[in-house]
């Protein structure tokens, strides 16, 4: 039972994962901040390595962050899979 509410958490989160995605305010922030990262960050001049490497990374968190909502979503969806494999296997 216990790997059936772990895998129903993760169904769960995934489903989570999924409306902030579809979020449209949240696609858009996403979007506006990676873009304003980048563009300081090409405007900065070389020798400022500090601000570059800080904007930089600004830049590529926004990317991991979707891609961690994105495993999730992928997570949530072989969880629900394997929940239906379950309920199909018990005998009722």
């Amino acid at each position: 039972m216990t790997d059936e509410l772990a895998l129903r958490k993760q169904m769960e989160e995934g489903s989570q994962a999924r409306r902030v995605l579809d979020d449209p305010a949240i696609t858009k922030a996403f979007d506006l901040l990676q873009a304003e990262y980048y563009e300081a960050w090409k405007a900065s001049a070389s020798h400022e390595m500090d601000a570059r490497e800080r904007l930089w990374t600004a830049a590529t968190i926004i990317g991991k962050v979707r891609s961690h909502l994105e495993q999730a979503v992928s997570d949530g969806k072989i969880a629900h899979a394997e929940i239906e494999a379950l309920t199909r296997a018990t005998p009722g």
